[in-house]
């Protein structure tokens, strides 16, 4: 009788400890593992086996090499470089710049980035967007301050280098846009991509600020269609992106609210049909932005 009980009850636990194990995640990884820490206990993969390359790897190679050439005097800052149909094609992080453009290796290696000033009220961010037009944005970031005026760091990408860049930065000045180009700028480049932040202000008539992850389709354009979707109804007190050469990339969004109009946003950002959550809870978030 006792190995009966026994032997039901050893059943009854492995069911029920089965029973708390959540089914394995989804993912759209070609291959993948998943161990558990502690135990070296493998929980779900998929083709464990496959080969593949760390990643960024040929960003850090690509980076030292250059460092080393220039040092040894074979190129400088200001060699060109013909991009090759074969390097145009390549998968992955890229400045979207055509087969057969001469870039700088500077230009290369920096990117292009800016800093822009445009009015602290609702629909200015929205417009700056427009502004922008189709390029490829690589890093976006601001956040709202008790000035009159907000502080947007921006980072493009240029199909023909220089000129293009020349020729954004003086339609923007024809827009009555503030903008200084920061590409040359070793501070911003950096640290201040890095930095640029900081705590909100207090808000006034009772609003908090609400802060979510949100998942952007990397492709230009994006952004412009997540704000038109959005409209002018919700003040952005925050906004955080950068380009990861990914299918998506993931954009830290802060709005300021009463709290019982949650579910309202929560209905817009459906509606823009970009997956998203909530975060305004993060330990991150509460230590260095609230």
């Amino acid at each position: 009788m006792k190995k009966i009980i026994l032997f039901f009850l050893f059943t009854a636990q492995n069911i029920f400890s089965q029973a708390l194990i959540p089914n394995p995640p989804e993912v759209s990884a070609k291959s993948f593992l998943l161990i558990d820490a502690k135990t070296k206990t493998v929980i779900t993969s998929n083709n464990p086996d496959e080969s593949t390359g760390l990643a960024s790897i040929t960003k850090i190679m690509t980076s030292y090499v250059i460092s080393d050439q220039i040092s040894k005097g074979f190129i400088s800052d200001d060699s060109m470089v013909e991009i090759s149909e074969e390097c145009w094609r390549m998968e992955g992080s890229r400045m979207f710049i055509k087969e057969g453009t001469e870039v700088s290796v500077s230009e290369l290696l920096k990117g292009m980035i800016f800093g822009i000033n445009i009015p602290e009220k609702k629909g200015t961010f929205r417009k700056l967007c427009k502004s922008i037009g189709q390029k490829n944005i690589t890093e976006f970031s601001y956040r709202l301050d008790k000035t009159n005026e907000a502080k947007i760091l921006l980072g493009l990408e240029f199909n023909k280098g220089v000129i293009e860049k020349n020729s954004f930065m003086k339609s923007m000045k024809n827009k009555n846009y503030k903008i200084t180009d920061l590409s040359d700028d070793e501070i911003s480049k950096v640290h201040l991509r890095y930095m640029s932040g900081g705590r909100a202000p207090e808000f006034v008539d009772g609003n908090i600020e609400e802060v979510f992850k949100v998942d952007f389709p990397e492709r230009p354009g994006a952004l412009m269609q997540f704000l038109e979707l959005l409209k002018d109804k919700w003040n952005i007190t925050l906004f955080h992106y950068k380009n990861q050469g990914s299918i998506y990339g993931g954009a830290l969004v802060g709005f300021s609210l009463k709290s019982e109009q949650l579910k309202a946003l929560n209905r817009d950002l459906l509606k823009t049909e970009y997956p998203f959550v909530r975060v305004s809870d993060n330990a991150g978030y509460k230590a260095f932005l609230k």
